[in-house]
């Protein structure tokens, strides 16, 4: 059993992996803790380091206040946008884990910004400067949007091969596809997408995908319903 797994049956936490298991980056190592409260985390069983930049994107991506790392002999963790890593005793720390959560509960000055918020508002920018016909189509055209920030390239946009890709990945079937041709406005905004985020930070289309999707499809179904 992991030591993930250990700790989230110990406190009652529901346990899912960070990464879906195709990723690049082992899901065996990393993984969502969540309590529905502040206190849920990324926690990470640490083989090599992650810079704090990757734990900022992922902490984002994935609507998670903390990221928890786990070595042999201790645990960092890792909150938002403060700048300071808190090291404790792994031994300390699995003596006191529930005192431990109620750490990670307290409220964060530097929590990182609502990434279902952003994402919403970049919808409905995609919408309104898009000229789509209704709202479906604009949100097939906000997810290739949003899979393309996490390019380094975003010239990928225009590749077809990729949108298929990307339209099998995400379940989008090929009728809406086909009426969800992205506009050039829609096109510019995606490729400058990475620049209107706050505090440099990146999206992980892989771990919005999987861990904030319930919560953004939510309220993009909303406005929906509201026009």
């Amino acid at each position: 059993m992991s030591i993930a797994s250990q700790i989230a049956q110990l406190l009652g936490l529901a346990l899912s992996r960070l990464f879906a298991s195709s990723a690049t980056i082992s899901p065996d190592e990393h993984y969502a803790l969540l309590d529905g409260r502040r206190a849920s985390f990324v926690c990470s069983e640490l083989h090599r380091d992650i810079s704090p930049e990757n734990s900022r994107n992922w902490q984002w991506s994935a609507d998670l206040a903390h990221h928890v790392l786990i070595t042999d002999d201790k645990v960092e963790v890792r909150s938002g946008r403060d700048p300071q890593i808190r090291a404790f005793r792994r031994k300390t720390i699995e003596a006191q884990l529930e005192e431990f959560l109620l750490y990670l509960d307290n409220p964060r000055r530097s929590a990182l910004p609502d990434v279902v918020a952003f994402l919403v508002d970049e919808f409905r920018e995609i919408w309104a400067t898009g000229g789509y016909q209704d709202g479906q189509s604009a949100l097939v055209a906000f997810l290739f949007a949003l899979h393309a920030a996490g390019e380094d390239d975003s010239a990928i946009l225009d590749d077809p091969d990729w949108r298929r890709a990307i339209a099998i990945d995400t379940g989008i079937d090929t009728a809406s596809v086909a009426a969800a041709e992205l506009t050039g406005i829609t096109l510019e905004r995606a490729r400058s997408m990475r620049e209107r985020t706050q505090f440099g930070l990146q999206l992980v289309p892989s771990l919005v995908q999987r861990h904030t999707a319930g919560r953004h499809f939510q309220e993009a179904h909303a406005i929906l319903e509201s026009v």
